[in-house]
């Protein structure tokens, strides 16, 4: 029978993704592998990693395999009804926590939308002790994984998740609005890698012809339901700063910041309303 660190080097696929499966294999924590190098996998922990082994290199990502991901405070359920929570995204809640950092203990009402996994809301509520949050998103069977990911999270009291095509049904306003909406070109979804292109859901992939079909709809709706002190947050892509900020300026916002990731890429933007606020 194989050791741990056997089974991780013979594995064919990338050592963190081997290292994920193998500890959840395991039920053991990724880093505590190293301690157990030479210790020996049971017939049933062998076969059971060596069949998420094969699903990996069939393109499944190890997120999906495993059934969660771990995402800035908290862990998050994932399906393939939710986009898996990504590293980048992390700079739009750290944006926006340090942008009210006077008003932390404030009452403060977030919305997010096209909530997804809700890993976005149940970070902020995790962070702000006073604060509700509200997730959106067309998808029934993703706000179910949302609620369920509020729930395991201890935040389930402070939010509500409910269905809608963005702004549609809401009536609220919002000291916090927030998004991490499609921004694929429909072109482009063809060359991504398997593992998004065929495992990730196309609605939170698609964001239209050029990519930029949700913003012009947040952009445009978004006066309505932000409060008079209230900012907004969006994450995109790599290359759609400029666009995007085109577009909430065009629509009376004012920038207040632009995000970065760990890698010094312009992920995001905050913010606010602006002197030619449209009424």
């Amino acid at each position: 029978m194989k050791t741990y660190l056997q089974s991780i080097q013979e594995s064919s696929i990338e050592i963190f993704d081997a290292k994920v499966l193998l500890a959840h294999v395991l039920q053991i924590e990724t880093g505590a592998l190293r301690l157990h190098d030479n210790s020996l996998l049971t017939s049933p922990q062998y076969d059971l990693f060596q069949s998420m082994v094969q699903r990996r290199l069939a393109g499944e990502p190890a997120d999906l395999i495993i059934g969660s991901r771990g995402f800035y405070l908290g862990e998050f359920k994932v399906t393939p009804d939710v986009l898996s929570p990504r590293p980048d995204t992390e700079c739009i809640i750290e944006g926006i926590l340090n942008h009210i950092s006077n008003r932390k203990d404030e009452p403060l009402s977030i919305l997010d939308l096209g909530t997804g996994s809700g890993c976005i809301v149940i970070s902020l509520l995790m962070s702000l002790n006073n604060a509700n949050g509200t997730g959106v998103d067309i998808s029934t069977k993703a706000l179910q994984v949302a609620r369920h990911n509020a729930e395991v999270n201890d935040v389930s009291s402070k939010a509500t998740f409910i269905q809608s095509n963005w702004l549609d049904t809401i009536n609220e306003t919002f000291d916090i609005i927030v998004s991490n909406p499609p921004y694929i070109p429909t072109a482009d979804i063809e060359g991504l890698q398997t593992e998004v292109k065929c495992f990730d859901p196309m609605l939170a992939l698609d964001g239209g012809d050029d990519g930029l079909n949700p913003y012009h709809i947040i952009a445009q709706g978004a006066h309505a339901h932000l409060n008079p002190n209230g900012i907004i947050a969006v994450e995109y892509g790599f290359n759609q700063a400029e666009q995007i900020l085109e577009i909430f300026t065009d629509n009376g916002f004012e920038i207040i910041d632009s995000l970065y990731d760990l890698n010094q890429i312009n992920r995001g933007l905050l913010a606010k309303r602006g002197i030619n606020t449209p009424k």
